[in-house]
């Protein structure tokens, strides 16, 4: 279905499945509760690893 833009590729990056839910947790983060999937995605991206996708993967695969 047309969603009104004009293009361009998205990407989601998921800590579960869609029928599952998750958690978030005050361990992993110094400002607040967030979840496993979120802090692995920003160690990933402020480590230097956000130059492509599968290294953002690669990066908070490693993290976890």
């Amino acid at each position: 279905m047309w969603k009104g833009t004009s293009g361009g590729e998205a990407i989601s990056f998921s800590g579960c499945d869609d029928a599952q839910n998750s958690f978030d947790t005050l361990f992993l983060s110094w400002v607040g509760s967030t979840s496993v999937m979120t802090y692995c995605f920003i160690q990933a991206i402020q480590s230097g690893h956000g130059t492509t996708y599968g290294n953002i993967l690669n990066a908070a695969r490693s993290t976890i």
